[in-house]
C-alpha cells in the first residue's frame, strides 16, 4: 500500500531551495523508495529528485542514515492498526488484519523491513504497533512470555514476507529466467532429495500473498495452541 505523495511538492529539476521542508525531502525520500528500494537511495540522487543541492537534505533531514530512518518511520506509521477489541475471541481477526495491513504497506517498500530489523524498535512508530499487538496476544491469554516470542514471530513473519515480495518486483524481469534455473536444478537432484522436489510445483509458480497467507494462519495456530482459555484464566486467578 504505497503512500500518497503531497500534491503540492515542488517535482520541479531545478536547485532552488525554496519550499522545500524535513515533510516535503521525506516524501521524495518515500516515493524514490518505491522505485529502487531504501537501499537503493543516495543522498545525491535524492537531491536530484527533489530538485535541490545536496546540502539541502541535510540541512532539513540529516545524513543517508537519518534519511533512511525517517523513510522507514513514515512507512510503519501508514501502516493502518485495527480498532481496539473488546472481545478476547477477536484475537485472530485482529492479527490477521494487522498482517494484512503490514503487508499491503511494507511490500511497497523494499528494504525497509530489514532496514528497521537492524536498528530495533526505536521509533513511535514501530512502538505503537508492538503495543498494540502486545495487549492483544495478553489478552488472548498468552504469558508475557509467550506473547513476547508470538509477536516476534508474527512481525518477522510480515515483514520478511512483504519485503520478499517488494524484491521480486523491483526485479521481476529477472523472475522468469531465476525460476527456469531454480526448477532445472531441482529436477537435476530430485532424485537425491525427492522432498525438495515436491515444492517444484509451488515454487515453479510461487504466489507471494498466498504463501504469506498460508503461513500466517499456520503461524496464528501455533498461538491457539499456547493461549490459556478464559475459564482456566479465571479458576487460577481464583487458586492463586
Amino acid at each position: 500500500m504505497p503512500i500518497e505523495p503531497d500534491p503540492d511538492l515542488d517535482h520541479g529539476d531545478g536547485h532552488s531551495e525554496s519550499g522545500h521542508s524535513t515533510a516535503s525531502i521525506t516524501r521524495h525520500a518515500l516515493e524514490f523508495t518505491r522505485e529502487v528500494g531504501l537501499d537503493g537511495i543516495t543522498i545525491r540522487a535524492l537531491a536530484r529528485r527533489a530538485g535541490v543541492f545536496p546540502t539541502v537534505v541535510y540541512h532539513h533531514v540529516g545524513d543517508l542514515e537519518t534519511v533512511r530512518y525517517a523513510v522507514a518511520d513514515a512507512v510503519v506509521a501508514a501502516i493502518e492498526i485495527p480498532p481496539p477489541i473488546d472481545d478476547s475471541s477477536e484475537w485472530r481477526s485482529w492479527l490477521s488484519a494487522l498482517a494484512e495491513n503490514g503487508y499491503a504497506t511494507l511490500s511497497a517498500y523494499q528494504g525497509v523491513y530489514p532496514f528497521i530489523t537492524r536498528t530495533g524498535p526505536s521509533s513511535p512508530s514501530q512502538l505503537r504497533v508492538i503495543d498494540a499487538a502486545m495487549q492483544v496476544l495478553a489478552g488472548a491469554g498468552l504469558s508475557d512470555r509467550d506473547a513476547t516470542f508470538g509477536y516476534n514471530a508474527f512481525i518477522a513473519h510480515v515483514g520478511a514476507s512483504a519485503d520478499t515480495a517488494a524484491r521480486f518486483a523491483l526485479h521481476a524481469d529477472e523472475r522468469p529466467a531465476r525460476r527456469a534455473e531454480f526448477e532445472r536444478r531441482v529436477r537435476d537432484v530430485a532424485a537425491l532429495h525427492p522432498g525438495l522436489a515436491r515444492t517444484i510445483p509451488f515454487f515453479s509458480e510461487w504466489d507471494h500473498t498466498e504463501g504469506f497467507r498460508v503461513t500466517l494462519e499456520l503461524l496464528l495456530d501455533g498461538i491457539e495452541r499456547r493461549r490459556v482459555p478464559p475459564s482456566d484464566r479465571a479458576a487460577s486467578s481464583t487458586t492463586g
